[in-house]
């Protein structure tokens, strides 16, 4: 066989390898991680360190619940325990089908729940570089996903993905594009770089120690979101969770709230 044969042979062969390798879409390995990944239940206890940019910390303790309540549907609360300043205070998010999720900040001086209007979910939360669009669950009919790459993060063979908002969703989000590194074996997301509206970088949020907690269910240990725009970051520490145990829907109800249960530990 000539050389020439050989080679022309190799272009083919990688050719359709490459089309076997990109058979499966962008969007189809985001469904994929958002079925293996969801609860039916889920709880957490964290450690959150907030990191200015002079290097002082402020240390909180927060709660997370989840749970869903229809068909790919969920509530969830995060409630802020310590310090004694910001204690009580709490996100509670009701995701929809077909328009916006529902967000609410209860803070304890005001005693009333405030609902987070659609324009302020860009907005960040409470001093952390998490913004309220950041702390709803992704839909993933409002994005374009494109693989751009493969490439290893962290130990981890990853997809390198695009998600950029289509067009009706575009003027609702504060980014123009993330980049994400979805990794192939158990279908976590190592990496994640958001770019506000001019196309520049603003942040990177890194996850790592991935513990199973059920089937085919990882959650990340620690987080950190580096937010380089505003110079300040955001460590997240998971010290305890639960993906077993039911909780009550009530759990995610005004009244709830205003009676100061959320702050029990579970």
């Amino acid at each position: 066989m000539s050389n020439i044969l050989k080679a022309s042979l190799v272009i083919i062969i990688s050719f359709f390898l490459s089309l076997e390798l990109y058979a499966t879409t962008g969007k189809e390995i985001m469904q994929t991680q958002k079925d293996r990944q969801k609860t039916k239940n889920e709880y957490s206890y964290e450690q959150m360190v907030l990191v200015n940019s002079d290097d002082s910390k402020e240390v909180r303790q927060v709660t997370r619940k989840v749970k869903e309540v229809g068909n790919d549907l969920h509530k969830a609360i995060v409630t802020f325990l310590s310090p004694a300043d910001i204690k009580g205070t709490a996100l509670l998010t009701w995701e929809q089908k077909d328009r916006d999720d529902d967000q609410w900040l209860y803070m304890p001086n005001l005693g009333k729940m405030q609902r987070i209007a659609k324009g302020s979910k860009k907005n960040y939360f409470m001093g952390t570089d998490f913004t309220y669009e950041d702390m709803t669950s992704e839909d993933i009919n409002n994005f374009n996903y494109t693989i751009l790459r493969e490439e290893n993060k962290q130990g981890k063979d990853c997809w390198v993905i695009e998600a950029t908002p289509v067009a009706n969703y575009s003027k609702d989000t504060a980014y123009s594009k993330r980049i994400l590194w979805v990794s192939k074996d158990i279908y976590v997301t190592v990496q994640i770089e958001f770019y506000d509206r001019k196309g520049e970088l603003i942040k990177t949020q890194m996850s790592s120690d991935f513990k199973n907690i059920g089937g085919t269910i990882w959650r990340a240990e620690k987080t950190i979101m580096n937010n380089f725009k505003e110079k300040h970051k955001t460590l997240i520490k998971t010290i305890k969770i639960d993906a077993t145990t039911n909780i009550d829907e009530e759990n995610f109800t005004e009244r709830f709230i205003l009676k100061g249960l959320h702050t029990e530990l579970k």
